[in-house]
């Protein structure tokens, strides 16, 4: 009974302290972005470092680029990107050519296009070859960068609505990043992705089975009647050759919705990637409620009760962020009638829904987060039809201290897309691993910022964070400060405001897991520390020893003929135990 109450207690403190979470609306008039008019249609918004100088500037699409000149004042740049004047505008931004700044594609109706960045503010349209626009019938909804061949160069896939963007209906579209020296675009016009003709709306990679290559997703977005959304496996890690291959015969990929926004994300703390999904009408009366599956070990297993999944409601874009900085992750949902929705995670799976999280009523489309004016929590730009569009400014104040990490890729591609990041903190008096990964479109029609932010709460220092970068490469930092922000270059040194300490402590991963052939498992011993690695399976036999040499370090681990099931791997010094990991085995 006590124990009842106590939970009962904390979930009660946990609901009063989600009340205090407020977001303003700014009307700054020093602020050009603030007061810049809505725009009409379904467009969406982006947080890019297009100028490279450390703060996330503002794209708002059509042909708006609002340049961050610090302290929450944004300036339009005034760049060269042709307005877009069909319905629907999707941008995403990736560094294409590896040259060190991103460039931008708009999905769109007559046309959509690259542009290129040259720096100095100079953008322009690359017209030629396969993905040039000129001579070609490119029209789309939305587009999302990712580097599905791990060749360290991104891709792009472009999704048509059927029937929605004029006639002929034509294939979702994608081409493949030749490389260096031209980086020019071949289209590929075989695979799942690209065949067959479906009402389509938002694309985004995510490496949602955590294999170490990028899956996608689409939202189906039929409107007038239910239908079910797209997923594909990536099947590079299996077979050693790039392909997307539809993922059919459960609930999650076979419910018939009218999906639109899809994210994978780590509700739980608990290392997979669980999955949230807006809908639209699919033709219910007043909308349809929103979907949550929470991975169990690989089995998805639908959420069914709690306001997030229960508001009727005609939603969009879905935006994901620890915007209380408690540890948890919360949600942003954008409607196109009403108000936006936040839901409060309490940290045992369940949300609240905070009423007066949002106060101005309208009719949005695509919610992004960005810390723009470096305070460390984390802000919005939702667009919208009307004044509805701008600023909705983070105001909670809890003294929860928070990380940011920008990721530079070497022998990745230059803006890290597709890289996860997991940082491991004491939550709640007990240490947990947070998931982050580097998407080009997590929103309707637009992205979060490339920054990866994490919310430490009441913890000063990061007991752990592990990189794992798209190249295959898994790197390690232990002890980092709260409060700043690093700046990691793959294969190099990490450099931030203080200097990362010393590793003390044990520290111990594996990529993938759940595995389905071979995991990668990384240690980290305290420095001038050596000793052992067990694996044993769940009832403590031991399975192989391994006497270790360094104080960190990777071993591969191959089951071969062992059954599927838990397996548990351990990090001990002398005659003492240190660290222990669960390994998940799916044949």
């Amino acid at each position: 009974m006590l124990a009842t109450i106590r939970t009962a207690l904390l979930l009660t403190l946990c609901a009063l302290a989600a009340f205090a979470q407020t977001f303003v609306r700014v009307t700054d008039p020093q602020n050009e972005a603030s007061i810049a008019p809505g725009q009409q249609g379904y467009r969406g918004c982006a947080w890019v470092d297009y100028d490279n100088d450390a703060d996330d500037d503002l794209w708002v699409n059509r042909n708006l680029l609002y340049r961050n000149d610090g302290n929450g004042v944004f300036v339009n740049a005034q760049i060269g990107i042709a307005p877009q004047t069909g319905l629907g505008s999707g941008g995403t931004w990736a560094d294409y050519d590896n040259d060190g700044d991103l460039d931008l594609y708009i999905s769109s109706a007559p046309r959509s296009a690259l542009f290129r960045n040259d720096g100095n503010g100079v953008f322009t349209e690359v017209d030629s070859g396969d993905i040039g626009a000129t001579g070609h019938d490119y029209r789309g909804w939305s587009g999302a960068w990712g580097d599905y061949d791990s060749d360290g160069n991104v891709d792009l896939i472009i999704t048509h609505p059927a029937g929605f963007l004029g006639n002929p209906s034509i294939p979702n579209l994608m081409f493949h990043n030749d490389g260096p020296p031209s980086y020019a675009f071949t289209r590929v016009t075989t695979g799942d992705v690209v065949t067959g003709l479906g009402a389509y709306t938002i694309g985004s990679f995510a490496d949602f089975d955590l294999d170490g290559d990028l899956d996608f997703n689409i939202g189906a977005g039929p409107v007038s009647s239910p239908g079910t959304d797209y997923f594909y496996r990536n099947t590079l890690r299996e077979s050693g050759t790039p392909e997307l291959i539809r993922w059919t015969g459960i609930e999650l990929t076979d419910q018939p919705r009218d999906g639109q926004n899809i994210n994978w994300i780590d509700i739980e703390n608990d290392g997979d990637l669980d999955c949230y999904i807006t809908n639209y009408t699919a033709g219910f009366a007043n909308g349809r409620a929103n979907d949550l599956y929470r991975n169990d070990d690989g089995i998805y297993v639908r959420v069914t009760e709690g306001a997030i999944v229960t508001d009727q409601q005609v939603s969009l874009g879905n935006c994901w962020a620890d915007f209380d900085n408690d540890g948890w992750l919360d949600c942003v949902v954008a409607n196109e009638s009403g108000t936006n929705k936040y839901y409060h995670n309490n940290g045992d799976g369940t949300f609240a829904g905070i009423a007066t999280a949002f106060t101005v009523a309208g009719s949005f489309r695509c919610p992004a987060t960005a810390d723009y004016d470096n305070d460390g929590d984390l802000d919005l730009f939702i667009t919208a039809n009307g004044t509805a569009q701008g600023f909705y400014r983070n105001e909670t104040v809890n003294g929860n201290h928070w990380l940011k990490l920008r990721l530079t890729g070497t022998e990745s591609n230059r803006a890290a897309i597709g890289a996860v990041v997991r940082v491991k903190a004491e939550i709640n008096g007990e240490l947990r691993w947070q998931t982050r990964e580097v998407n080009t479109q997590n929103s309707f029609n637009g992205h979060n910022s490339l920054t990866q932010h994490f919310g430490l709460g009441t913890s000063e220092l990061a007991d752990s964070i592990e990189i794992r970068w798209p190249s295959g490469l898994i790197e390690h930092l232990t002890s980092i400060v709260s409060n700043i922000t690093l700046d990691v270059t793959e294969g190099e040194t990490v450099s931030s405001q203080e200097p990362p300490v010393i590793p003390s402590e044990f520290a111990l991963s594996a990529y993938p897991n759940p595995f389905n052939s071979a995991t990668l498992i990384s240690y980290v011993f305290p420095q001038g520390v050596v000793g052992q690695l067990f694996i044993t399976d769940i009832l403590g036999r031991e399975i192989s020893r391994h006497n270790l040499a360094e104080s960190r370090g990777q071993l591969r681990f191959e089951p071969e003929d062992l059954a599927s099931g838990s397996y548990w791997v351990q990090l001990r010094a002398g005659s003492s135990s240190y660290q222990s990991l669960r390994l998940l085995y799916l044949k």
